[in-house]
């Protein structure tokens, strides 16, 4: 038995990320199966149970092509075709399990509609921060409990994310799951072309590879439908950036291709000023990012899969550097001369081979990542006279990942996962002098085997436990990882949550920079102290344990959310500002280091002061790495969102503490900035935010606002503030066209970093210690246009799940019409009726019943019969409008006698709608393909209060028309649990009574009636003879036999008798196998050693075999 329904298309509407719902029900008794396990394999790779309501949702999932296995006892499993989340859609995903023993074949049901999804730990492509933000760093820096930093004022500087007040090294940064820094190591985002990445999801709490949590980037998918994707927008200061990608399947083989540029220029660009290089010109601090991503899929089979992918990313950047070291009026800004630059270039492979083995779900990766730098100061000055440096360094990273979902009893889903890197990090410098300065090499490994028990107790509680151990550079031995966990629910709207991880900690390697020369430390004139960065300590054995619990609310329209975790890291390697005495009494500042460091403090490129000006060891300050910590990281995280309406208020508040322990002389002296048992310092205790989103009815517009507050202790060293940013998002024709202000009130804004508005530091011994802010980027607005082409872009592909063997795809081999449309919409090839339906206007149109002159949709012949019902109509609309008065239209109006169609008045007070069913299938193909039809979905009847017909079967070809939007047809909504209809294979022997009617759910009132009346017609033609009215019959012979074609008067004959009668579908090549034809849908056909069916197109080829 094969089970099809029609899939419901709804516009895209506000939403951040994809959902992909699987609902599994016994096939024959229709009842939800709990505990059946679903293998989901595609960009997201994960397997869960289900409930005792038959389904299971995975959120925030991003656009690509999907794979889903189900498992139960007792069941015969079932794989599916691919088929594909676009545009942060809502997937749905209806199973029909059979038992073992009754042989049945059953086939799944795809839905899509648009996705609703509001979410705090993940951004995408469309979510309302990333539109608000000049790139994809500054959106992520306005969730939740991250923190995204700059390490200086030059524009070469390095971009890092921290996760809830932990360094930003023990943040793990994945790309698709391949890590893209080692353990312990703090990755550089702004070494990557990240418009190459469509979003990114936060995880809080300690993974592996990062003991304050990850982030995980996605690239763009493969897809099934042809996609063109565009994207350009342009900025102040001459900002801009564009984006160019193609997506999609050729069989078995899914590509996705995509190149970026941006450029993001400096706000002294052209400026000529005199700085601390001695030189007077023309700055320019211009940076250039480039990449491109070639991804690849190719499918051996329905249960196995090879995606390979490839990444580069370039950056060239002329350095300028934005800061005075003091105040403006008594020194100059920091500067190198012109022609210094910094390059990077990175790449990445990895190869990734997934399979779905009965139960075994298992995912193999192996991956290489390459990045080389070019810091050419070559041509840099210091006070007027050369003072050349740079150096290049290579990173060369190789690794593999392995996740695993085994076998398990019928409650448990039992996880491994193995993850490894090995990296070589080596800088090498570019002339003698800066060997001492930049010079060094360094290995590192690191190795972790973990398995996992997820436990569904029951519907209300899920338990979770993990063991594993690891192996790290700098650890002697092997440290051990567990995990226990537990969520509870006790109502549908409340969920409680718990953790508790103990293990040993990821060993680091040193900084490769050994010393910063004098003439690149950062001076600060009126705190009188310098900062730079230093060698350290080496990593040592480490260990952890992390509490975390969490409630959740679910609102009507919303839901709140509330955090608290705590956690405890012991005998870490992290980065704490040393004073120089410390180090110089260690003998880490080389002879002769400190007269430098004076002699540039005295002149110009330094602070200015007069001759002879002591400069002691004590004012300076180094980024040291340090082993042996201990640090104490706790607090709350207040999330969540509400809708009023059309307006969506998503917001969160966060309290962070960040403390660090240790009675090691490097930071436990009266000089320390670090203040043992006291907030960190640049870790401030508050922040918060709130966005809005909203789009009025009817409306091409939507409207974005957000606000960020940072409390004091900031990163920026500014007093606590808060920022404003706005847009508007337009709908086009094609594509949307967004405009947007950041920073609109201007807060702390401003170009170089000063000592204005800068909040001192305070030492341990208690003295305050002047300090530098860095400002606010000033007020900028952007415009951008982004536009997808392509048929999966206005259309979700309703790929019908089919078990191996099968083939085919969608309702009738195409991509499927929207319900309500004609029947045979699909059409051959995937396109028919449904690339002929446009959207609803937004004004009237200006002529409803104009016929088209396309010669592809619109025949002579069908143009003629377009032409008459066209005229009919609008005679009848003209006898409408000159009975209009001004208490409204009339309540009643006679009907006329149309040639080929009959028409049904409706009065709706202000305005009316016309019912009209064409008769027969030809006058149908004749006003679809030369008219201009619209689609109406649930929502559009809803908010623009058209008239709906109600009719109890699924799809009616009625056409209404009403003066605001023209004609169109109504897009029903299957129900949830209800059968469409059902189609069959063809019979192996002739059918005993082809002609009876069939017990169904679907078949009743209307259906029911139609059919009962048509196929006692036909009956009775076939056995004596006897008339047949509702059809004209056509007779034909194959080498079969005779097969007859049924055309009937009333297209809604179509729809009743496939959902009450004994209805076959069939390819034209299966047919022909059978030795029989047959006219396409939506014609039936008959033959005595077949019964009644129908003719589907040949299907596209489909990446499943």
């Amino acid at each position: 038995m094969l089970l099809f329904a029609i899939v419901t298309l709804r516009a895209t509407a506000q939403g951040e990320s994809g959902e992909i719902d699987i609902v599994v029900v016994d096939a024959t008794t229709k009842q939800p199966l709990e505990l059946a396990r679903v293998l989901l394999d595609g960009p997201v790779i994960t397997s869960e149970l289900t409930g005792k309501n038959g389904k299971v949702t995975f959120t925030d999932v991003p656009d690509g092509i999907y794979h889903a296995r189900i498992v139960k006892r007792g069941y015969a499993s079932l794989s599916s075709a691919p088929f594909e989340v676009l545009d942060g859609r809502v997937v749905t995903v209806n199973f029909a399990l059979a038992l073992e023993t009754n042989g049945l074949k059953v086939i799944g049901q795809v839905t899509a509609r648009a996705s609703a999804t509001i979410s705090s730990t993940s951004i995408d492509q469309n979510s309302p921060q990333r539109r608000l933000s000049n790139d994809l760093a500054d959106a992520i820096n306005k969730l939740s409990g991250v923190t995204v930093s700059t390490s200086s004022d030059d524009s070469d500087a390095t971009q890092t994310i921290s996760l809830e007040g932990h360094d930003a090294s023990q943040t793990q940064l994945t790309l698709d799951g391949i890590p893209l820094n080692a353990p312990g190591s703090t990755g550089n985002l702004g070494g990557f072309a990240t418009d190459l990445f469509q979003g990114a999801s936060v995880h809080m709490g300690p993974s592996l590879g990062g003991l304050g949590g990850s982030v995980n980037f996605s690239t763009l998918q493969p897809t099934l439908s042809w996609i063109t994707q565009v994207q350009a927008s342009v900025g102040t200061i001459g900002r801009y950036n564009y984006s160019i990608a193609e997506t999609g399947s050729a069989g078995k083989l899914g590509l996705a291709v995509q190149t970026v540029s941006r450029l993001n220029p400096s706000w002294v660009d052209g400026e000529s000023y005199l700085d601390a290089s001695g030189l007077d010109y023309v700055h320019d601090g211009d940076s250039t990012i480039s990449g491109n991503l070639l991804s690849a899929r190719y499918e051996f089979g329905d249960n196995n899969t090879l995606s390979g992918m490839f990444m580069n990313s370039t950056r060239n950047t002329n350095i300028v550097c934005l800061r005075y070291n003091g105040e403006p009026a008594t020194t100059l800004p920091c500067g190198y001369g012109p022609n210094n630059t910094d390059d990077t270039n990175v790449q990445m492979y990895s190869l990734s081979d997934t399979a779905l083995l009965g139960a075994t779900q298992l995912q193999t990766s192996v991956f290489s990542l390459d990045s080389t730098g070019l810091m050419n100061q070559l041509a840099r000055y210091v006070n007027g006279l050369p003072s050349p440096t740079g150096f290049s360094s290579d990173t060369r990273s190789t690794g593999y990942v392995v996740n695993a979902t085994l076998p398990a009893q019928q409650r448990h889903t039992i996880a491994i996962q193995a993850y490894g890197t090995s990296s070589q990090f080596t800088t090498t410098p570019l002339i003698p002098q800066a060997a001492q300065y930049y010079s060094g090499s360094e290995t590192t490994q690191y190795n972790v085997l973990q398995a996992s028990d997820t436990i569904h107790s029951s519907d209300k509680l899920t338990l979770l436990g993990s063991a594993g151990l690891s192996t790290a550079t700098g650890n002697s031995g092997i440290s051990e990882l567990a995990t226990a966990g537990a969520t509870w629910r006790p109502t549908a709207r409340d969920t409680y949550a718990a953790s508790f991880t103990l293990g040993g900690a990821a060993a680091t390697q040193g900084r490769l920079q050994i010393l910063t020369d004098p003439a690149s430390l950062r001076f600060d004139c009126v705190g009188k102290v310098a900062f730079g960065s230093a060698p350290g300590q080496s990593p040592t054995n480490s260990s952890s344990n992390s509490l975390r619990v969490s409630y959740t609310h679910q609102l009507h329209g919303g839901n709140v959310s509330l955090t608290l975790y705590r956690q405890v890291q012991n005998g870490v390697l992290l980065p704490v500002d040393v004073n120089g005495y410390i180090l110089n009494q260690l003998g880490q500042l080389p002879y002769g280091y400190l007269q430098q460091v004076q002699a540039i403090y005295n002149s110009p490129a330094g602070c200015n002061a007069p001759p002879n000006t002591p400069f002691a060891a004590q004012q300076l300050y180094f980024t040291t790495p340090v082993s042996g910590v201990r640090r104490l990281y706790q607090g709350a995280a207040l999330t969540g969102y509400v809708t009023f309406g059309n307006l969506v208020v998503q917001g969160f508040y966060n309290l962070t503490g960040a403390q660090a322990n240790s009675g090691t002389y490097l930071f436990d002296n009266p000089w320390s900035i670090t203040i043992p048992g006291q907030q960190l310092p640049n870790v401030p205790l508050q922040r918060a935010g709130v966005v809005l989103d909203y789009k009025a009815p009817h409306s091409m517009l939507e409207w974005l606002a957000d606000a960020q507050h940072v409390g004091g202790n900031n990163p920026n060293n500014l007093p606590p503030y808060t920022t404003f940013d706005a847009g508007v998002t337009a709908q086009l024709t094609r594509g949307t066209l967004t405009l947007a202000a950041t920073n609109v009130t201007n807060a702390y804004s401003g170009i170089f970093a000063s000592p204005a508005n800068a909040v001192p530091y305070t030492t341990a011994g208690g003295f305050a210690i002047a300090n530098i802010a860095r400002p606010l980027t000033p007020r900028t607005y952007s415009l951008t246009y982004s536009a997808r082409f392509g048929e999966g872009v206005s259309s979700q592909t309703g790929t019908a799940f089919q078990p191996r063997g099968t083939g085919g795809r969608g309702l009738f081999g195409g991509d499927q019409a929207p319900p309500g449309a004609p029947p045979g919409s699909g059409g051959a090839g995937g396109r028919g009726f449904q690339s002929l339906f446009s959207p609803l206007p937004q004004t009237p149109p200006a002529d409803p019943f104009a016929v088209g002159a396309n010669a592809a949709t619109c025949t002579a012949e069908n143009a003629a019969k377009a032409q008459q019902l066209a005229s009919e109509v609008k005679a009848y609309v003209a006898q409408i409008e000159s009975a209009h008065t001004p208490a409204g239209y009339p309540a009643t109006m006679p009907a006329p006698a149309l040639s080929d169609a009959t028409i049904t008045y409706h009065g709706m007070g202000t305005t009316y709608a016309l019912a009209i069913t064409p008769k027969g299938t030809g006058m149908l193909r004749a006003l679809a393909g030369c008219l201009s039809l619209h689609i109406a979905r649930a929502d559009d009847v809803t908010q623009r209060k058209l008239y709906a017909p109600s009719s109890s079967l699924f799809f009616v070809p009625q056409l209404n028309f009403m003066p605001a939007v023209g004609l169109y047809f109504v897009a029903r909504q299957q129900q949830a649990g209800q059968e469409a209809f059902r189609f069959y294979a063809l019979p192996a022997a002739p059918p005993k009574d082809p002609f009876a009617i069939r017990t169904s759910t679907a078949c009743t009132g209307q259906a029911e009636n139609l059919a009962t009346q048509a196929l006692d017609e036909l009956k009775n033609h076939f056995a004596t003879g006897a008339p047949a009215p509702s059809f004209t019959i056509v007779s034909n012979t194959a080498k079969a036999g005779a097969w007859y074609e049924l055309d009937p008067g009333d297209v809604t004959l179509v729809p009743a008798l496939i959902q009450c009668g004994r209805v076959a579908a069939a390819t034209a090549d299966q047919l022909t196998q059978r030795g029989f034809d047959g006219k396409t849908i939506p014609a039936l056909n008959y033959a005595p050693a077949l019964g009644l069916y129908i003719v589907r197109p040949q299907p596209r080829p489909s990446p499943s075999p």
